[in-house]
Formats: structure tokens, C-alpha cells, sequence
């Protein structure tokens, strides 16, 4: 079972690729311009399907990642995709009889490319070095992105200054590589 990756979706027809996920043989990207989470591919996804990954990358829907997060991927037996940008999932339980899930991707680049979420991460030397006395954050995309993380004891925070993204990563859980940002609220 991978985390809740989808919570970090948009629904936003004017912005398309926000609706998907990014999938790249590092990374899994998942954005709705206000939170972002990032996995890497490894921790989620079976070595034999990382290696099918088109170098631009895949994009996943919300669907597909809702099934991936209902299901056992170590349990999967093989996750594949054929010539038209189809994941085919073959779910193989102990004992029953193997079947398989269609579910369309598009790739990256194809009808819209995501966007770099690696532009609007922080970097190391703009953390706040005099500390930051209040920050206000909607608690509601905090509980999201802790879900998406795949976080089990909650999250740990860190401050890069005043209206600035927040980095925030999981505490306790299997994907100890994951990563989220969280924009801030405006105060007034």
C-alpha cells in the first residue's frame, strides 16, 4: 500500500497537470499549489516497474493512486505498462486467482508537462537563522500532507522564515525519504 498521495491533488480544470501525480524513476511528485508531497519512486513502487518509466516521467490520476493506496504493493504480482500509457496492475492474493486493473496515464510532457517543484523548494542557506515567532498554516492541508507522507507519529517542521514554505516530513511510518512543503497562510 502506498501512502494517500492523492490528498495533495487539485481538482482545477484551468490547471490540468495539478490533477496528477508525477511519477519519474527518482521521484513521486503530487502538488495542488498549496501543499506538495515527494516520495521516492523506490520506497513505493517494485523495481521491475521503475525500470518501464519513461525518462519525462508519468502522470498519474487520482484513481489509479487511490487503488495503489487500497492495495498491497508487495503483494502485487507485477505492475507494467503497455505501448498506449496503460499501468496494468495484476493483483496475485495468496490463493486466488490472479487479475488485472486498466488504468489510463498520460506521460509527461504529452497534453501538459508538470510543473518543476523543485524551483519552489527551499534551500538549505535561506533557512530563518533569527527564528520565526508565529506562522499561521490551515490545519486542514497540514492533515492532508501528513496523510500523503504516510506519516504515523506525526510530522516535524521546518522554518525558513516568515511567508515562506514550510518543509515538513513525516515522523515514524515506512517512507522515511518523504518529503512535503506547505505554503502559508496570509496574516494580516
Amino acid at each position: 500500500m502506498i501512502p494517500k498521495i492523492y490528498e495533495c491533488l487539485a481538482n482545477d480544470e484551468l490547471r490540468p497537470a495539478m490533477n496528477y501525480a508525477l511519477v519519474t524513476k527518482e521521484e513521486v511528485a503530487a502538488s495542488d499549489a498549496h501543499i506538495l508531497v515527494i516520495h521516492k519512486t523506490a520506497e513505493l513502487f517494485p523495481e521491475e516497474f521503475i525500470k518501464e518509466i519513461p525518462k519525462a516521467g508519468l502522470l498519474m490520476g487520482k484513481a489509479l493512486l487511490q487503488d495503489l493506496n487500497k492495495s498491497s504493493v508487495r503483494s502485487l504480482r507485477y505492475i507494467t505498462l503497455d505501448g498506449d500509457g496503460i499501468i496494468i496492475i495484476t493483483h496475485a492474493p495468496e490463493g486466488k486467482t490472479p487479475f488485472k486493473r486498466y488504468f489510463e496515464v498520460k506521460l509527461n510532457g504529452e497534453d501538459f508537462t508538470y510543473v518543476d517543484y523543485n524551483a519552489v523548494w527551499p534551500k538549505e542557506e535561506e533557512k530563518e537563522k533569527d527564528g520565526v515567532r508565529a506562522i499561521a498554516l490551515n490545519s486542514d492541508l497540514l492533515a492532508r500532507l501528513e496523510r500523503a507522507l504516510g506519516a504515523e507519529s506525526g510530522v516535524h517542521m521546518e522554518l525558513y522564515g516568515a511567508m515562506k514554505a514550510i518543509v515538513v516530513r513525516g515522523k515514524g511510518g515506512d517512507y522515511i525519504q518523504a518529503k512535503g512543503l506547505i505554503m502559508p497562510m496570509m496574516t494580516v
